[in-house]
């Protein structure tokens, strides 16, 4: 999908004079001042969907931002996509990570080492701001002295950018000790970072989820905003639903939780026997018979209770015998 349709559809003759009026208000600041925002953007192999993600960012009613690329080695149009941005915006910025070290936890902190801006924000690069999205959350932190982390509701999208599949409305961040309700569409002050350091590398697919539970530790206040702020896509190439990432990220999420805010090991046993069942149908639907042989036997050894589950026990058998039988009825994967 072009950029121009994010520029066409998503902002509208009504909302272009206002982003005028805002980027000329940051020009006549001065380009060399320090930005009151600073949003990352990690990048690999993302021409497909980065022009449009430039065109939302770009588009923010907001303009007192700097937007720091880094790009993990990619080997597309991505860093010509990135070039050719820079030469019509100075506050986009590139940084290049060292054989994708680190991967998507690595990307953030390289990024966040270089911001500068007061409020700080990642986005993903195959999804969407909304127009008023940095100025919202922004102006929430300013108004709200005592919150320190913001997130909204956001919906979602598919290969077309035009069509929303699913509106989200983002949990209570009391919810966290159970999930995970941050969401995609957040924003921190700077204190924050600077207390909580660095995403640890080692938490790839829940890297996010991880830093949301170690500010909630920390005792800083998290608070929802009720807007929808955010376009995330989903979509084949997605982290977490490419290669059965989606139940992998589940099961980090459920180490997470355990060190940071919820220590019951028996809900945590049961959350990861829960990931491995699921994945077990998937891969019978998908007929792959070692696959669905070692998701069931992982599901049952955290939780022996599946073996009073007739389907589970049945899917037991076929996987042991190599004879998978035909896929459940309307089970639908990947979900897009």
């Amino acid at each position: 999908m072009p950029a121009a349709w994010w520029s066409r559809n998503m902002i509208g003759d009504r909302l272009r004079p206002a982003w005028n009026k805002s980027y000329r208000t940051w020009l006549h600041r001065g380009k060399n001042r320090m930005p009151t925002v600073s949003i990352v953007l990690p990048v690999f192999n993302s021409e497909q969907y980065l022009r449009e993600c430039f065109e939302s960012c770009l588009a923010q009613t907001f303009a007192d931002f700097e937007l720091i690329c880094v790009d993990g080695g990619s080997r597309d149009a991505t860093l010509a996509i990135i070039q050719e941005y820079m030469e019509r915006d100075p506050r986009i910025q590139l940084v290049h990570q060292p054989a994708n070290s680190g991967k998507l936890p690595g990307a953030l902190n390289l990024g966040f080492a270089r911001t500068q801006g007061q409020y700080l924000a990642w986005m993903q690069s195959d999804s969407l701001y909304t127009p008023d999205a940095i100025r919202t959350m922004k102006t929430h932190l300013e108004e709200h002295p005592g919150v320190d982390f913001v997130y909204a509701n956001y919906h979602v999208i598919g290969l077309d950018s035009a069509k929303i599949l699913e509106s989200v409305e983002v949990d209570p961040i009391e919810m966290l000790k159970r999930d995970n309700p941050i969401g995609m569409c957040h924003m921190w002050k700077r204190r924050v970072y600077e207390r909580i350091g660095d995403h640890d590398v080692t938490t790839f697919l829940a890297e996010d989820y991880d830093y949301w539970c170690r500010i909630y530790r920390a005792g800083f206040k998290m608070e929802k905003i009720d807007q929808y702020l955010y376009y995330w896509r989903r979509h084949p190439g997605s982290l977490t639903y490419n290669n059965y990432g989606i139940f992998e990220s589940s099961r980090q999420a459920a180490r997470v939780r355990l060190r940071w805010v919820n220590p019951d090991r028996f809900f945590f046993a049961r959350s990861m026997a829960k990931t491995y069942i699921d994945e077990a149908f998937i891969r019978q639907a998908n007929r792959e018979v070692a696959g669905t042989r070692n998701a069931v036997l992982h599901g049952l050894l955290y939780n022996p209770a599946w073996f009073f589950n007739r389907g589970v026990l049945s899917l037991l058998v076929q996987s042991l015998t190599g004879r998978l039988k035909e896929p459940v009825k309307g089970l639908n994967w990947p979900p897009y």
